[in-house]
């Protein structure tokens, strides 16, 4: 049995150059909500195209979402279209800084048989 059969590996992904497609701007939104309230958001979320990820978090916030967008227009857009739901506050990501971790090793030392 391979990993694939194991169940171990989910799927396989692609990378998108965003940049390229106009979409240059990434950001994190981080949302809090008034009780549950995130859970509208989370049922209307195919309303946001933007919104790439969005997790469910501990702490002072509710949910955080990675969000790819055109520019700061766009941005505001979007902003505008998430206060209904709740607060929104936004990070915008200046680089991606890329480390290795178990599963890099773990992967490296498969290739090798």
């Amino acid at each position: 049995m391979n990993l694939i059969d194991l169940e171990v590996i989910k799927n396989f992904s692609i990378g998108i150059d965003f940049e390229k497609l106009g979409y240059g701007l990434k950001v994190l939104i981080s949302l809090k909500f008034k009780n549950d309230d995130f859970r509208k958001f989370i049922a209307d979320l195919p309303k946001f195209p933007e919104v790439m990820t969005c997790k469910r978090i501990t702490g002072e916030f509710c949910l955080i979402t990675e969000c790819i967008l055109k520019d700061s227009s766009h941005l505001e857009n979007l902003i505008d279209r998430l206060i209904p739901y709740g607060t929104p506050t936004t990070s915008i990501q200046l680089s991606e800084v890329r480390i290795e971790n178990l599963f890099d090793h773990f992967t490296a030392a498969s290739n090798k048989r």
